[in-house]
């Protein structure tokens, strides 16, 4: 039979929301590749509507600006993208597969995780709460990117959230799994997600502005802290920024400089905004991302300019060591102490450069 007028409506539809996403993040593709197998194993009839093709079309017609900004660009994003994800120039590790495999876990929240793969191998083995077709098209959707991404954690280090989108649909497996075998109340597997989640957010807060454990006496490190302070030292900046410009010391429109896209692009939102300045970055391109673009934008660097430089005490760039040769000399910096309930945390210094005698070198030149 003719497929009816809704289904060639879902079809440019499809077309729409994966373009979409891909615009959003890459991996989307996927999307196109689960639902091509779902065509081709449950809906070959399709494959001879001209919709399908025209869904197709949609998807490439929204990735226009992308594919034309990479091709004025050497197709730097996918190349930086497979630089990540390169296999071929390390050994197998199983200690970084392990590593992504227990960072699904944690990430993806235990008793999801649990009740996804329980839901999974009923379905596979003794499926009585799905339809087939509507399986299939979960692990379509799911299974390549998960497996990819496992597959490239043999050899180099990823990021759980990166299997984000898998789980998403393999989600919704278990939901149908709950569905049909507890209609009348919440399994509850799903009250203690929900309960993790809410005490992990709770407590993810409390820590990043309160400081409740002492996380650098247990782990070594407070991650918490590259989370708190900006506000602060947005204001305490402010005061030193207006004082240099009274007394001579800096003109009122010296950048802020950075050495990494973190902490440039935290700096560009909490300290340069509030202040009217502008934050470039100098730095290799693996290092600074998007700034080597936005140097230019921000009309790049003028010789004889002066600039602050501002590191932490808890992520320590000595500009000395990467930045002096730009700069005929480098002033000792201001110290910004950063306090927590009542205590330092740590320390932002801000150095002063003067007069740029050397334009730092763009690799997109």
């Amino acid at each position: 039979k003719d497929l009816v007028p809704s289904s060639k409506r879902k079809m440019l539809l499809l077309g729409l929301v994966i373009g979409l996403g891909i615009i959003s993040k890459h991996t989307s593709v996927f999307l196109w590749a689960g639902a091509g197998l779902y065509i081709m194993f449950y809906n070959r009839l399709w494959f001879k509507t001209y919709q399908l093709y025209l869904s197709v079309l949609i998807s490439l017609f929204l990735l226009l600006p992308v594919l034309v900004w990479n091709i004025e660009n050497d197709f730097i994003s996918f190349a930086y993208q497979s630089e990540r994800a390169n296999i071929f120039s390390s050994p197998i590790r199983f200690d970084l597969l392990l590593t992504e495999v227990a960072g699904q876990f944690f990430y993806h929240n235990p008793f999801v995780t649990v009740l996804v793969w329980i839901a999974i191998w009923k379905a596979l083995f003794r499926n009585d709460f799905i339809e087939t077709k509507k399986l299939a098209l979960f692990l379509f959707l799911s299974l390549p990117i998960l497996i990819l991404f496992l597959f490239v954690a043999l050899f180099r280090q990823t990021l759980p959230h990166w299997s984000g989108p898998a789980y998403l649909a393999l989600m919704l497996i278990a939901g149908a799994y709950l569905a049909g075998k507890y209609q009348k109340k919440i399994h509850w597997a799903v009250k203690s997600a929900l309960a993790l989640f809410v005490l992990s957010m709770f407590l993810g807060v409390a820590e990043v502005n309160y400081g409740l454990v002492n996380a650098k006496k247990i782990i070594g490190v407070d991650l918490t802290l590259d989370m708190y302070g900006w506000k602060q030292l947005g204001e305490k900046t402010k005061a030193l920024f207006e004082e240099d410009f009274a007394e001579g010391k800096m003109s009122k429109e010296a950048p802020i400089i950075s050495w990494r896209w973190f902490p440039a692009a935290h700096l560009d939102y909490y300290v340069a905004k509030g202040n009217r300045k502008e934050v470039k970055a100098i730095g290799s391109l693996e290092r600074i991302h998007k700034y080597a673009w936005m140097n230019k934008q921000r009309g790049g660097f003028q010789l004889g300019m002066d600039a602050y430089f501002i590191t932490f005490s808890n992520d320590f760039e000595d500009p000395n060591k990467n930045i002096a040769d730009y700069f005929e000399y480098i002033q000792a910096p201001d110290t910004l102490r950063i306090e927590r309930s009542g205590k330092v945390v740590k320390e932002a210094y801000v150095y002063r450069l003067k007069n740029l005698i050397a334009i730092p070198k763009n690799e997109l030149d």
